[in-house]
C-alpha cells in the first residue's frame, strides 16, 4: 500500500510502563465516545486501516507499540518516516490489554478526527469533477444507525459502489467507534462519512447541494416502497435515505423527499440488514 512520502519532524517518544493518564486516555479513545470528542481523536488498529488513513491524508497524532516486540518491515518503515507527531512505548501488557484482537496488533494508530461537516462531501465532488469524472453526485444518508458494524459495513459499501459521502443523521452508532472502524476495512478514511445530529444542519446542506445540484432526487430504501430501486436513475443527482435497522426511516424526512424505494428480494426475510 502506498504511504505519503513527505515525512513530519521527528516525533517525541513517551514511554509508559504502568497505567498511567496516557494509557487511560488510550483506553478511553477506544471506549467512550465522549472522550473521543473532547480529545478530537479516535484509535485505528490493523494494516489496511492505518494505511489508508495516512493515503487519504488523515493526520496521525500517535503511533503506539509494544517496546519489547520484533517489528514487522512495514511497522518500522511506518515508524522512522516520522508520520505521527508522538511514538508512544507500551509495555507488552499494556499493548495487549490496548489492541483488540487476540493476536495483539504490533502497531495501534491515535488519529485526528475531522471536522463534521458536510462540506467534506462537496469538496470530494468537486474534486471528482476537476479530475475530469462526469458521474452525477450520490450521497448516502443513514437515519439513526443502531449498531457500529452495520454503520462501517455501509459505508464499505458506499465506498465499492462510488459513493461520494456518507451522512449520518441523529443519535446512533458513532462513526469513529472501533467496531465501525474495523467493520470498514479502511473506506471510512477514503468516503467522507459525516455526523449530523441537528435537522436544521442538514436541511441546509440540502438546500444548498440542491442548488448546485438541480434536480437531485431525495429517495429512502424501505421495504413498503412502491417504486423498485433498480427503476430509479442514478444519472442524476441522488440522496439515498437508508433507515435504522429496527424502526426504518424517521417520520423527519427532508423536505425535497420523493419517494420510496423497494429492492426486490425472495426468501423469508424482510430486509437486507438496513
Amino acid at each position: 500500500m502506498n504511504t505519503p512520502s513527505r515525512p513530519r519532524a521527528a516525533p517525541t517518544v513517551v514511554r509508559v510502563r504502568s497505567d498511567n493518564d496516557v494509557f487511560q486516555t488510550l483506553e478511553a479513545l477506544r471506549d467512550n465516545r465522549s472522550k473521543r470528542n473532547q480529545r478530537r481523536a479516535f484509535l485505528v488498529e490493523g494494516v489496511r486501516a492505518i494505511n489508508q488513513a495516512l493515503l487519504h491524508g488523515w493526520r496521525i497524532e500517535a503511533f503506539v507499540h509494544d517496546a519489547g516486540r520484533a517489528l514487522s518491515d512495514w511497522a518500522r518503515g511506518l515508524l522512522a518516516a516520522g508520520h505521527a507527531e508522538r511514538h508512544i512505548v507500551l509495555t507488552e501488557a499494556l499493548m495487549a490489554r490496548l489492541s483488540a484482537r487476540d493476536d495483539t496488533s504490533e502497531l495501534l494508530a491515535c488519529v485526528a478526527l475531522p471536522d463534521d461537516d458536510p462540506a467534506r462531501i462537496d469538496a470530494r465532488v468537486a474534486a471528482r469533477m476537476a479530475a475530469g469524472e462526469q458521474l452525477a453526485p450520490l450521497v448516502v444518508l443513514f437515519d439513526r444507525p443502531a449498531s457500529p458494524g452495520t454503520l462501517g459495513s455501509l459505508i464499505r459499501s458506499c465506498d465499492a459502489l462510488g459513493a461520494d459521502g456518507v451522512l449520518v443523521a441523529g443519535h446512533g452508532a458513532d462513526v469513529y467507534d472501533p467496531e465501525c472502524v474495523r467493520a470498514s476495512t479502511g473506506s471510512l478514511f477514503a468516503v467522507p462519512s459525516v455526523r449530523i445530529h441537528q435537522r436544521e444542519v442538514l436541511d441546509r446542506w440540502l438546500a444548498g447541494f440542491a442548488g448546485r445540484w438541480p434536480g437531485l432526487r431525495c429517495g429512502g430504501a424501505d421495504e413498503r416502497g412502491e417504486a423498485r430501486v433498480d427503476a430509479h436513475d442514478f444519472r442524476v443527482p441522488t440522496l439515498l435515505l437508508l433507515g435504522n435497522e429496527t424502526w426504518g426511516l424517521s417520520a423527519a424526512k427532508p423536505a425535497r423527499f420523493h419517494e420510496l424505494y423497494r429492492i426486490p428480494q425472495q426468501g423469508a426475510a424482510s430486509t437486507l440488514q438496513v
